[in-house]
Order: C-alpha cells, then sequence, then structure tokens
C-alpha cells in the first residue's frame, strides 16, 4: 500500500444573502491524497460561530440548545423560503 499524503487549507468566504444580510465563513479543508488521487475530502468548522441552524424537521434536537434558534423544516420548499429571509 502506498502512503497517504495530506494537505491542509484554510478558507475564508464573504457574501451576502439575498436580503443583504452578511454571510461569512471560516473553515479547513482536509484533502487525502494516494496515487494521484483523492482519498479523502472533510471540511471543519467552528459551530459555535452559528445562530441558527437549518435541519429537516426529523434530525432536530429534542432539547433546546442554548445560543442556537433551530430552523426545522419538512420540505425542500420550506428551506428554499427561510433562506430567502435571512
Amino acid at each position: 500500500m502506498s502512503a497517504t499524503s495530506i494537505g491542509l487549507f484554510e478558507q475564508t468566504s464573504e457574501g451576502e444573502f439575498l436580503s443583504g444580510a452578511p454571510y461569512a465563513n471560516r473553515y479547513v479543508m482536509i484533502l487525502g491524497f494516494r496515487d494521484g488521487k483523492v482519498v479523502r475530502f472533510q471540511e471543519v468548522y467552528d459551530t459555535l460561530g452559528f445562530a441558527r441552524a437549518l435541519v429537516p424537521k426529523s434530525n432536530a434536537p429534542k432539547a433546546k440548545i442554548p445560543g442556537l434558534e433551530v430552523l426545522a423544516v419538512e420540505r425542500v420548499d420550506q428551506a428554499v423560503q427561510l433562506l430567502r429571509n435571512l
């Protein structure tokens, strides 16, 4: 078996939602390479910076998470509408 090489990339992105509210994100990408092919891809970010989380209703937390507003949806169109209103 050949060795795996690892690459770490720190990334930032900025923009704005359709409503004009600012968006900023900072995260790290981890890539693993073996024999000239990508064999691992992972993104890591700090969830403490989130104020809201959009999740499927079936995955919504059972208990309230302090400091986090959970937006639980049943359908994709509900998620799209919520995102448009950010």
